[in-house]
């Protein structure tokens, strides 16, 4: 029961990254079918990123009420009915209108299954989730990629919303598994008392607001990508827009197999040190994103994704042990809005920068990103090292 109702979690979390990538895989074409700006893409993520957090934020709330399974079938019937208005949309305000469902579904399945896996099951299974979100974000573009070229966007629409009614079918035919099982202790170690710590009390602490600005810089660089690669593989190497669906995908395998690895890796390296060999690939894939040609493009978008892939689980794994059990449900439910703050401010910055100067800039803005999650993983670790703590 305890390994089928995991299945079903990991195939809920597929349908979570499923439009996560779809949207800027598809932006071109759909630019280019509602002749508006470039920069128009930014109305469509920041509706859905803000959604995204505010649903979040209230995650826990929502899962206390009305239970996770609950949770998690609405939000994949909301995530469906969102993917067939964007599939009719006729204009991108309207567009806008089902970005609003999409962004809440996202976030309270994200907060409900993270919460959920955190409590049951161990950090290997944590990551493991993950890659199964990597999984969804890297098979989206690659089904529009394919339906681009003969049918169109919104077709490709189509073909990602019957996957999700498949998934929304597959939780609700598996509801009485949440009630059947019945979990033990991940640990033999003594039961501790969840405690509530307000966002006033974590801002004023240097150590979370460290944490926040490292999940916000690895997720920015994950959105700007998944919004951007394609319009940055047309407009600063030539691919075509189906080609250019495609070769994003590169990003997303990297993304799924780096947490892949993490997860198998977990039980014989610490997370920390995860945390900086993937930082080190991630930045190694962006400094070869400089070289001007296709070929370094690819392989610098597929090590970015390697990179950025397990930096993300295993700072949420290591919660518990910055901040203690007792916190670890507060700052958790924090690290996703900051998160998703990454999501919500990445993507428009970049649309500004590709406007007023060209697609080309990514590597750099991908960059910047990578210094400000340097500078925050050293001055966490340096302020837990003057605390004599054992963080690895």
């Amino acid at each position: 029961m305890v390994t089928a109702l995991l299945v079903v979690i990991y195939i809920a979390f597929i349908g979570l990254g499923l439009p996560h990538s779809l949207f800027g895989a598809a932006w071109p074409a759909i630019q280019t079918d509602f002749n508006v700006s470039i920069d128009s893409a930014n109305y469509i993520t920041m509706l859905i990123t803000g959604c995204t957090v505010i649903a979040s934020i209230f995650g826990a709330r929502l899962v206390n009420r009305y239970g996770t399974r609950t949770v998690v079938m609405v939000s994949a019937s909301m995530a469906a009915v969102a993917l067939f208005g964007f599939s009719v949309s006729g204009n991108l305000w309207v567009m806008c209108l089902f970005a609003i469902p999409l962004g809440l579904s996202s976030g309270a399945t994200d907060a409900a299954l993270n919460n959920y896996i955190a409590l049951h099951y161990s950090a290997m299974h944590l990551n493991f989730m993950h890659c199964f979100y990597g999984v969804g974000i890297m098979a989206s573009p690659y089904i529009m990629s394919l339906i681009l070229e003969s049918s169109g966007w919104r077709v490709g629409y189509q073909a990602i919303l019957g996957i999700q009614l498949v998934i929304v079918v597959v939780i609700l035919a598996t509801l009485p598994l949440w009630k059947k099982v019945r979990h033990t202790q991940k640990e033999t170690e003594d039961e501790v008392t969840p405690k509530n710590l307000s966002y006033i009390d974590m801002v004023k602490t240097s150590e979370i607001r460290l944490d926040w600005l490292m999940c916000i810089a690895v997720n920015a660089i994950e959105g700007v990508v998944g919004t951007w690669g394609a319009y940055y593989l047309i407009h600063a190497h030539a691919f075509t827009e189906a080609k250019a669906a495609g070769l994003v995908t590169l990003f997303y395998i990297g993304l799924a197999l780096g947490r892949f690895l993490s997860g198998l890796l977990s039980t014989k390296i610490s997370s920390w040190n995860l945390i900086k060999f993937s930082i080190a690939v991630m930045v190694a894939g962006t400094v070869i994103m400089f070289v001007t040609k296709p070929t370094f493009a690819m392989v610098g978008l597929f090590l970015v994704g390697l990179g950025n892939g397990p930096v993300y689980p295993n700072i949420m794994h290591l919660t518990p042990r910055h901040f203690g059990e007792e916190y670890s449900a507060s700052v958790l439910g924090s690290q996703m809005a900051s998160a998703y703050f990454g999501f919500l401010i990445g993507p428009p910055i970049f649309g500004y920068l590709a406007k007023q100067i060209n697609a080309s800039v990514l590597p750099a803005y991908i960059m910047v990103w990578n210094a400000l999650l340097i500078l925050a993983v050293i001055l966490f670790l340096r302020k837990f090292k003057k605390q004599n703590k054992n963080i690895q």
